[in-house]
């Protein structure tokens, strides 16, 4: 009775070693990640592009919602992922190091809301060459038309861009008139 007690606990060891790997087997080494996208009045956003990166390789796999804003992206590998969800008129929704783990089904409730609206403007100019300097001429005619105080011809020099009066520091010169050109002293 012992040994037919021994032979029925062999046969069923034998047997269950013998289907463990097909057991094993059977479960693959994937994840799925599937959910819902949805605006901010809760309705379905048909045509969003779901984007996922893998954050160890690098790869990408996509998908688009379909009409009840639902996607499903199955047979990734498990780990670390980064998601990426957008649509025209919407803000792009981003996920960092998601993770998913082997036979898991992760399901995510996203929502967009809407983006800022964009125009590209562009604007065109003639271009002119850059001049820097500060001078100029006053025509003899100009001149004789301009009443002068005083008639100091140095006077004139204050029609020109760039020149200012600067003050006078020697108290002997009060009748002097000191002209600053492109931020210079007087007397420079």
């Amino acid at each position: 009775m012992i040994n037919i007690a021994r032979f029925v606990l062999l046969v069923l060891v034998v047997t269950f070693v013998s289907f463990v790997p097909f057991v094993v087997a059977a479960q693959p080494a994937v994840a799925t990640l599937a959910g819902r996208i949805v605006d901010t009045q809760l309705a379905a956003t048909p045509g969003a592009s779901v984007r996922v990166r893998s954050l160890a390789t690098s790869n990408t796999w996509t998908a688009t919602s379909d009409e009840r804003g639902r996607f499903t992206i199955p047979m990734l590998p498990p780990g670390e992922y980064a998601i990426e969800v957008s649509l025209s008129g919407f803000a792009p929704w981003r996920a960092e190091a998601v993770t998913l783990q082997v036979g898991q089904e992760r399901q995510l409730d996203i929502q967009l809301y809407p983006g800022k609206v964009q125009e590209d403007i562009v604007v065109r100019a003639e271009t002119r060459p850059l001049n820097t300097v500060v001078d100029g001429v006053l025509s003899a005619a100009r001149i004789e038309t301009l009443p002068l105080n005083g008639r100091n011809f140095l006077e004139l020099a204050l029609l020109i861009p760039g020149n200012a009066p600067t003050p006078v520091f020697d108290p002997t010169k009060t009748n002097s008139v000191l002209i600053s050109s492109a931020g210079q002293m007087g007397r420079e």
